[in-house]
């Protein structure tokens, strides 16, 4: 067999993938332990940066996500193909058109980078924590036994929780939100750097006096919504007499759960069986605001939102109004347009594909579902120019279309807290709007204030407190390494756990243990311990 070449032994084996690897091994031996040597040197590589669990942790659901979107975006786009033969051709041909070979591999691209990028960012957490002991011998002046390395290190420790409660809480999230509703980069675009275009305003102040002259293409309609007309819980009794009162002269409209399916079924019936279908009533009180004010235009209000002065002016000179969140995006709870808007009509053409995506299957969470389908984070998707968006631009397609304009308005007119600080009603001097008590959004849910906390207000407190377990479990493992190694003295029989090097001096061989903890080494570290917990609860309360 030593004459015989791997064509031979191919040969002889015939088909049969097992028997042909194992021959070929054989006659190459080095072959198969290279390839696990390769596989063990990375690894080995990675370790050094990030403990394995939380590679590990990483790469598992980031693989099952890739997958996903591989096979969602190209199941997502025939959705869209077969819905638009099944709605009326206006709503067809507004409806969004993109090319899925183009869109997947932008999106899978997006989220290996957020994923590489959130990587680097625990690698520089897991520095900090000084999980590896090569790294703490090779940064001393950073993780070091003295007081000078203790001082950088709080300092880098708050700046890397500053940064990654940016990078996690902003731009990840925002990019995951981006990916799963297949906006190709638009939604942070929009979020981050709008167009002049897209007409962002600041303050009430500057957007009064701009719209003095301006005309209105927005009917002065009032659209509210609630289960029955009375009674109205609690505070919100007040809400449509203070819009009346604020608004004299306009029309108002209160929908109904009986009033509503009514007007669908009558005015949309091709729509009636998406919306029956619908699993929460929150996501059918979200569509009847896009199908009223597309219907018969205006503005439509949440009834925990309160007008503290008319709001007339800021509807002039634009013919779709949306509003900016204090906590990521655009919010719903308060949108205004024209009638016949054709944003409108490809906001609503979009309801039909994504009452399911997706994106459900990977983040089976009640909160993300709603929110995706038909709420707030659906609604900042419409608005990116790579989708509903598109309405805003000029045409490009040689078709006579006008632009719609578009204005945003900052959280500065909502009147409205972000759920991270403050109380819901804290800030309503500041708008013209006041926030109530009362929000589904805010009530105090255990799942929903937890999943806030951590992946939203403070994603940098959240991965610190897991990082100090582990350091504490590391802690103890080594106090209990070294008082074993006390009990057993046994100079004649080497520690596994230990190495042998030279002395500087008579170069002499000693064995030192490898994960030796002195008592100024455990004092150091304690004191970094209750470094970071002051981090983590001065950044919760600020």
């Amino acid at each position: 067999m030593a004459d015989w070449t791997p064509a031979d032994l191919i040969h002889r084996v015939g088909r049969s993938k097992p028997d042909r690897d194992d021959l070929l091994a054989a006659h190459h031996p080095g072959r198969s332990r290279r390839k696990r040597d390769q596989v063990a040197r990375i690894w080995a590589s990675l370790a050094q940066f990030v403990p394995p669990v939380f590679t590990v942790g990483i790469l598992v659901p980031s693989t099952i996500i890739s997958i996903a979107l591989l096979v969602g975006y190209p199941v997502q786009y025939a959705k869209y193909a077969q819905n638009n033969a099944q709605m009326p051709a206006e709503f067809g041909a507004a409806n969004v058109h993109r090319n899925v070979l183009v869109d997947t591999p932008i999106g899978l691209c997006m989220f290996l980078l957020c994923i590489a990028s959130l990587w680097l960012c625990l690698a520089g957490g897991s520095l900090l924590f000084g999980f590896n002991e090569a790294q703490v011998q090779r940064y001393p002046w950073l993780l070091g036994n003295s007081r000078g390395a203790l001082v950088r290190w709080s300092v880098a420790m708050l700046v890397f929780m500053l940064v990654y409660n940016w990078f996690y809480g902003t731009f990840f999230m925002m990019a995951l939100a981006d990916i799963q509703l297949n906006a190709v980069g638009s939604m942070i675009s929009l979020a981050l750097w709008p167009s002049p275009a897209e007409g962002r305003w600041a303050t009430p102040e500057l957007l009064e006096h701009h719209t003095a002259n301006a005309d209105s293409t927005i009917p002065k309609i009032i659209h509210q919504t609630y289960k029955v007309r009375e009674p109205l819980p609690g505070a919100w009794n007040s809400t449509p007499d203070a819009w009346q009162k604020m608004h004299p002269g306009w029309d108002y409209k209160f929908w109904t759960d009986v009033s509503m399916r009514e007007f669908v079924e009558k005015e949309y019936s091709w729509f009636l069986p998406t919306y029956d279908a619908y699993q929460y009533p929150i996501q059918r009180a979200d569509v009847i605001r896009y199908l009223a004010v597309y219907h018969y235009g205006g503005i439509y209000a949440d009834l925990d939102l309160q007008p503290l002065t008319s709001m007339e002016p800021y509807l002039k000179g634009t013919d779709v109004l949306v509003f900016e969140t204090p906590n990521l995006g655009l919010t719903n709870m308060i949108l205004a347009g024209k009638q016949g808007s054709s944003f409108l009509r490809c906001t609503i053409a979009q309801l039909m594909g994504r009452q399911t995506s997706w994106g459900h299957w990977v983040t089976p969470y009640k909160g993300f579902q709603i929110l995706s389908s038909s709420g707030p984070t659906f609604w900042w998707a419409m608005a990116s120019p790579a989708l509903c968006g598109k309405a805003f631009n000029p045409s490009t397609d040689g078709e006579a279309q006008v632009a719609e304009r578009l204005r945003i308005l900052s959280p500065s007119f909502m009147g409205r807290c972000s759920i991270c600080r403050g109380a819901a009603t804290d800030c309503h001097k500041k708008g013209v709007l006041k926030h109530l008590v009362g929000s589904s959004w805010h009530i105090a849910k255990t799942n929903t204030s937890m999943s806030h906390f951590v992946f939203l207000c403070q994603p940098a407190v959240t991965i610190c407190l897991v990082g100090v377990l582990f350091k504490i479990f590391w802690l103890v493992r080594q106090v209990v390494d070294a008082r074993m190694r006390e009990r057993n003295p046994h100079p004649d029989v080497e520690d596994p756990s230990s190495k042998q090097h030279e002395s500087e001096h008579d170069g002499s061989v000693a064995v030192v243990p490898k994960n030796s903890l002195s008592n100024q080494h455990l004092s150091y570290e304690l004191i970094r311990l209750c470094i970071l917990l002051t981090w983590c609860g001065g950044l919760t309360h600020f």
